[in-house]
């Protein structure tokens, strides 16, 4: 490499897919396998349905539920189930094929029972899903997992049934509350303790009674756990005196809670039977079948129980003011219904929630927009308007479609009596972006930016406000441009604010004011050093600067400089072609 030259090397980093330190790789799916052979899931379902189940289709099935191992256990532990039923299908969170005894029919797996794993997966709400014939439990997870189109996340409310159909699953762990309803399917754990100490864990039968040994048949079905307890202790009380005289105390708990089917019909995403656990409420079915559609109703689902409408829920009470006391739990047999809207208005615009709404009859304006979450500040509240479908007896040939503007009068209590109609289409403008009452300031002061106009105020105000000008700042030669209105140009003036008559002039509204820099306006120019100096290159020049100075700021010469030549730019005011000029000195020792 030749002396003085300078080499720069550059090095580029190769962008590589890295993870993030401290950050955990995305999920993947839960480790679901197929297992070899006849497994006890594949022979309960079989039995079950009546129809030839495949453990391809008993895998999917798992798959699609998207739980991992730990909650499939968890949900058998929950409704009392043996937690290893489903282990054949996971293998320590990596695929690999079953042990031989969970595989094949005949061992302790498949002694199991049955009707006891067809029975959870029933409880899991799997068993339809296993079946070649029936796909929509199917369907409705991958709808449930897949990202929903623009068209419906619009309807308000649709989203949180989009997200997960296990949103609004019930709460099985810790206590059951006193009011829960024992029905067929229970099972109920009756302790004893003092005088006497028995323990016993009672199914109730398809009758709805328990037999509780050297007391008898008691029908337990349709009481509540406290009322259950009651009657336990009263008749347990005729063979166990303790009990009347409180040397002995009963207790009374659930051990395994029953699964209930339940009808979900009319306009939700995937109708059908369902089965939930009993503690499950009306909103846990209603997500499990997907939640309503486009056109079914939030404001009015039926809950019909025996031919008749028990309750009518609002879903609008729950996803705006939180308030679930509708969300009654279901029985056996149960029917959820969800009829179809029947006013249906969007808002856009300046509002905080744009959505579509569902409006009841004796709701106007002023609902839809509390639903909408309000106004937002920027809405131009003088400007609301409707994009309306005419009905059928509003049209002629040529005029289905109009704009109806809504005169809001300074007060939004005014829309009260404006009438909206099913596919109403309500748009809340904004207001502008120009701001008003402002003048701005560029250039060399400390603080630039805009600043509040008021009449009368003055050049000088405006730099005080600005925090002064800075040293180099060309005082005599203040720009202010002002806009014309009449012909949308601009125009130019100077003012001199080193004086007080050029500090009072009046500024108006949407001025701009920009104070110029003496560097530039009085440009110094440069100086370049080149050649046998330690630091050569080009700087400004400074006034007074004398060839030593020049030099020296430029570290001083070489051991190896013998001459200095000064080269001088030309300037005189008649024409020549000699640009420049030179001149030659000598250094000596």
């Amino acid at each position: 490499m030749n002396a003085g030259r300078v080499a720069v090397t550059m090095f580029f980093a190769l962008a590589c897919p890295l993870t993030a330190s401290g950050q955990n790789p995305p999920p993947s799916a839960p480790p679901v396998v197929t297992p070899t052979g006849q497994t006890a899931a594949q022979a309960a379902a079989q039995g079950a349905t009546g129809r030839s189940v495949s453990n391809e289709q008993i895998a999917e099935a798992l798959r699609n539920s998207g739980m991992s191992l730990g909650q499939v256990r968890e949900r058998l532990r929950a409704a009392g189930y043996d937690t290893t039923l489903a282990d054949p299908f996971f293998a320590s969170g990596r695929p690999s094929a079953p042990s031989s005894a969970a595989g094949q029919p005949g061992t302790a797996a498949a002694g199991l029972g049955s009707s006891e794993f067809a029975s959870a997966l029933q409880a899991l709400g799997m068993l339809s899903a296993v079946g070649a014939e029936n796909a929509a439990a199917d369907t409705l997870r991958r709808v449930a997992t897949a990202s929903p189109p623009e068209r419906t996340a619009r309807v308000f409310g649709k989203d949180i049934f989009n997200r997960s159909a296990t949103v609004f699953d019930p709460i099985t762990s810790g206590p059951v509350d006193p009011a829960y309803r024992l029905g067929v399917g229970d099972q109920v754990q009756v302790v004893v303790t003092g005088q006497v100490e028995l323990a016993y864990a009672l199914e109730l039968r398809r009758d709805g009674t328990v037999i509780v040994p050297q007391v008898g048949q008691i029908a337990l079905a349709g009481l509540t756990l406290d009322g259950a307890r009651g009657l336990l202790r009263e008749r347990m009380g005729r063979s166990y005196s303790g009990l009347n005289t409180g040397e002995a105390r009963l207790d009374l708990s659930i051990s395994r809670i029953r699964s209930n089917a339940v009808f979900v019909i009319g306009e939700v995403e995937v109708p059908g039977a369902y089965q939930v656990n009993a503690l499950a409420t009306v909103f846990h079915a209603i997500a499990r079948a997907g939640g309503p559609t486009d056109r079914g109703s939030f404001r009015n689902v039926e809950v019909r129980r025996g031919n008749r409408v028990i309750e009518r829920l609002d879903l609008y009470e729950y996803l705006l003011r939180g308030d679930a006391s509708g969300d009654i739990r279901l029985e056996q047999g149960d029917v959820i219904f969800v009829p179809l809207n029947t006013r249906a208005v969007s808002v856009t615009g300046q509002v905080r929630r744009p959505r579509v709404f569902e409006l009841r009859e004796n709701e106007g304006f002023s609902d839809l927009l509390r639903f909408a979450g309000g106004l937002t500040p920027e809405a131009a509240t003088e400007r609301i308007q409707i994009d309306r479908i005419l009905p059928p007896s509003q049209r002629a040939p040529g005029v289905e479609r109009v704009k109806v503007d809504v005169e809001v009068k300074g007060s939004l209590d005014s829309l009260a009596r404006v009438p909206l109609l099913d596919g109403d289409v309500v748009e809340v403008f904004g207001i502008g972006p120009t701001r008003r009452n402002v003048v701005d300031i560029a250039g060399q002061v400390w603080a630039p930016g805009q600043y509040q106009w008021k009449p009368g105020k003055t050049l000088g105000q405006l730099v005080d406000e600005a925090q002064g000008l800075m040293p180099w700042a060309l005082a005599d030669r203040i720009k202010v441009v002002r806009q014309q209105p009449l012909t949308g140009g601009t125009t130019v003036q100077n003012v001199d604010a080193s004086r007080a008559a050029g500090r009072a002039y009046r500024l108006e509204e949407f001025d701009a004011v920009e104070v110029l820099d003496a560097r530039l306006a009085y440009a110094s120019g440069i100086i370049s050093v080149q050649g046998a100096v330690n630091l050569a290159g080009t700087r400004q020049y400074s006034e007074g600067e004398t060839l030593r100075d020049a030099i020296e700021r430029s570290g001083g010469v070489r051991e190896d400089a013998q001459v200095v030549e000064l080269y001088r730019r030309r300037v005189g005011p008649t024409y020549s072609d000699t640009t420049s000029e030179r001149f030659t000195y000598r250094l000596s020792a």
